[in-house]
């Protein structure tokens, strides 16, 4: 198992997941995957045997890390979950390059998640945010709820995508950063689609007031800023 998940890794891995997924995947394998089974043979799992293997992964302690603080905890079935779509995925692969006939994970019994209630900001948690902070980044949220961007689209966004005359945007790119590589990087949008959104009076007021200020103090700075040109 663990030649496989090294060879998955390089050859769908790689070329095929986000910097994110692939440095979260690389945890997942890393802290379950290898312990439990990578010393076992592809031919020794079956379904009876990754439920087993299931059964004793939730009773094993969590990892700690940057996203669960607190360590010794029970392995939860949403990291459970997380680990199966990397096997499955893994052993579909496998069968694809004919390591093996059949995926042993293929409608393995996994334990039911307990949605976690989320808190969102009410309209009025949302303007008092917006009249209490910085212009940036009172900015930064007009663009966020009008558009429904993610923190990298926001981030890559610049003058050229925004048409004050037609009143909308068009998201081409995100911002991320590379782990790996250790700066950060500019490319497609997460489903690698490009989208064009509409947005109101209010927020191209908004946007002509940045627009004007960001003139001023480039004239107020003595030079230009620079100039950002994707193609």
């Amino acid at each position: 198992v663990a030649q496989l998940m090294s060879v998955y890794l390089r050859l769908h891995g790689v070329p095929c997941w986000s910097p994110s997924t692939y440095r979260s995947n690389c945890g997942l394998i890393q802290h379950y995957i290898l312990p439990c089974m990578g010393d076992m043979r592809l031919s020794e799992l079956s379904p009876r045997t990754v439920a087993a293997l299931y059964s004793q992964m939730l009773e094993e302690p969590r990892i700690s890390s940057p996203y669960h603080k607190q360590g010794g905890q029970k392995l939860s079935p949403t990291t459970l979950r997380s680990i199966h779509k990397v096997l499955h995925s893994a052993f579909e692969q496998a069968v694809l390059w004919e390591f093996v006939d059949r995926n042993p994970f293929h409608r393995a019994p996994l334990p039911t998640c307990r949605p976690k209630q989320k808190a969102f900001l009410t309209p009025e948690q949302i303007k008092q945010l917006v009249l209490h902070c910085p212009f940036t980044l009172a900015l930064a949220i007009h663009l966020t709820f009008a558009a429904s961007l993610r923190k990298g689209e926001l981030l890559a966004l610049t003058w050229q995508d925004i048409d004050l005359k037609e009143q909308c945007l068009t998201i081409r790119r995100s911002m991320r950063y590379d782990s790996v590589r250790k700066k950060t990087q500019i490319g497609p949008t997460k489903r690698k689609k490009i989208r064009t959104v509409d947005f109101c009076d209010t927020l191209a007021a908004i946007l002509k007031a940045a627009k004007r200020e960001q003139s001023k103090n480039r004239l107020r700075g003595g030079h230009p800023y620079p100039l950002l040109s994707y193609r």
